[in-house]
């Protein structure tokens, strides 16, 4: 199978016009599985991923000529820099910014395919490796130097673009952008003083159309499964990116992310961790379960929000970024993993596949308190120095995550397909849709929520206009009966009185604007 696409249709015509020998495209694609069963090496994009394809197929020297693929580098960052140079100059220092860098006629670094398939080889390199290639290769010092160019390249635009993102939530990087925050959200600006304030301002903002709804209620099954398959770059390896905070934090913070990183693994129980959820509901709506199974079919917003995690991940001077993108995710998923669940079922995939989806609602509702109260803010708290870039990672997943969803949704709109290409294979089975029974004490799935390991004794914390998080030995079951045993369990508690999932919340709270008494 060859992909149908051309490598550089994300770039402006001038800048292909411009120098058209920088944009080849290798459309040899073999997709026949690597020995281990891992997926084969994805086809090359442009010249910067057709010459480290080359550089990684081959033996590793230590002493190997990469010249060739660095300069192709580069060029690419020297077009990506033009490209947003005009963006800037076209639209002025303002909030619409955003918007004309999500058209692709003024498509900047976060578009451009050949160079975000380049940055997730290398990252890929340090998280799993890539199937046939030496595992030497990840500390080579000339892939290092040329990670670096396309690295600040990327950070570079997506700190332009986060800023406006900020300026429409009222959220000021500097005491200089105070006042005009104000301005971008009305008046009603988040301060400074809380970066927890901050993130949530961000976790609100309307950026464009919702993906989730159109899931919920209008996409048809091919959508939902290509909407599988778009997911799959990040949900296959979740947590993993996010993990490498967990050595560059000390204090609260650490604990913080440890805590809700447990439950992303599973709290050490194979079914239960979120990646293998994933996979077994991408087996059971009939695709590829292995991770990088689908890099050829995404778009480069996918691998751009994915390189993101890793960028900040792989940093330590960008540790306050990592945990602002993990704050935000968790902040912001309660309602949409609510309804992609309700849209799996909608088109009669099974419960397998709404289980990943049911086993957020309620692990992301806690999950969203422990991010804001017991994260970001006493880390801010112990280094403020890293207050801005807590709020660049918090700004890069909302903004990101809007892109795709512009870019998806733009595509179903017209009636055509999100992906690069085809997805092969038969489609599943669809099963007549089950009612779901709203059951007491339990998730939208039937199951308790994961029990968790936390520090002995019991304790309620109260969250501000949200739930009540319960810790430790806590027996909870209907008045009259025996409770629920619930060992060293962390849940979080419906104060609102609208959960769909009563007692545990589900960030009803969000929806409904709940302001405590």
């Amino acid at each position: 199978m060859t992909p149908t696409v051309a490598a550089d249709s994300a770039r402006p015509a001038s800048d292909r016009t411009a120098s058209p020998d920088v944009y080849l495209l290798n459309a040899s694609y073999d997709p026949t599985p690597s020995d281990d069963g891992s997926p084969s090496l994805p086809a090359a994009r442009g010249v910067c991923s057709d010459r480290l394809l080359h550089v990684l197929r081959g033996p590793f020297r230590s002493d190997a000529d990469v010249d060739s693929w660095r300069a192709s580098i580069e060029a690419a960052v020297s077009l990506g820099a033009s490209a947003s140079a005009r963006i800037a100059a076209n639209t002025g220092n303002n909030a619409n910014t955003v918007d004309s860098a999500n058209n692709a006629n003024n498509a900047g670094i976060e578009r451009d395919d050949d160079v975000q398939l380049t940055l997730w080889l290398l990252y890929a390199l340090h998280l799993h490796g890539l199937p046939g290639v030496d595992d030497r290769w990840e500390w080579h010092p000339e892939l290092l130097r040329g990670t670096a160019l396309l690295e600040a390249a990327f950070e570079a635009r997506l700190r332009t673009l986060s800023r406006e993102v900020l300026f429409r939530a009222g959220v000021a990087l500097d005491a200089a952008d105070d006042a005009d925050a104000a301005d971008g959200a009305n008046g009603q600006s988040a301060g400074r003083d809380d970066v927890g304030a901050g993130v949530l301002a961000l976790t609100h903002l309307d950026l464009g159309p919702s993906l989730s709804a159109q899931i919920a209620s209008r996409a048809d099954l091919g959508q939902v499964r290509e909407f599988l398959v778009l997911k799959s770059i990040y949900q296959l390896t979740e947590a993993d990116p996010h993990t490498f905070a967990i050595p560059r934090l000390r204090g609260q913070a650490k604990a913080a992310v440890v805590e809700i990183q447990s439950d992303e693994y599973g709290n050490g129980e194979l079914p239960r961790l979120h990646a293998e959820l994933f996979a077994v509901a991408m087996r059971t709506a009939g695709l590829d379960s292995r991770p990088g199974g689908y890099v050829d079919w995404v778009p480069a917003s996918v691998l751009a929000a994915d390189n993101a995690i890793m960028m900040f991940g792989l940093h330590r001077r960008l540790r306050g970024a990592v945990v602002g993108h993990l704050a935000a995710i968790e902040m912001s998923s309660t309602v949409p993993m609510r309804r992609y669940a309700q849209g799996m079922r909608r088109v009669g995939l099974t419960d397998e596949v709404a289980a990943y989806f049911d086993e957020h609602v309620l692990a992301d509702a806690l999950h969203e308190q422990v991010a804001r109260h017991e994260m970001v803010m006493p880390l801010v708290r112990a280094e403020p120095e890293l207050r801005d870039d807590v709020l660049l990672g918090a700004a890069t997943a909302v903004m990101l995550d809007s892109l795709v969803a512009r870019d998806v949704l733009s595509a179903w709109e017209d009636g055509s397909s999100a992906l690069r290409q085809p997805l092969p294979g038969a489609v599943p089975r669809a099963e007549p849709p089950v009612p779901p029974q709203a059951e007491p004490f339990a998730t939208p799935g039937g199951r308790a929520p994961a029990p968790r390991r936390v520090r002995d004794g019991a304790r309620i914390a109260i969250c501000p206009d949200g739930p009540l998080l319960a810790r430790g030995s806590i027996p909870i079951g209907p008045i009259g009966q025996d409770p629920a045993d619930a060992p060293g369990r962390t849940v979080a508690l419906c104060r609102c009185g609208r959960s769909r999932t009563k007692p545990y919340c589900d960030g009803t709270h969000h929806v409904i604007r709940f302001a405590a008494p």
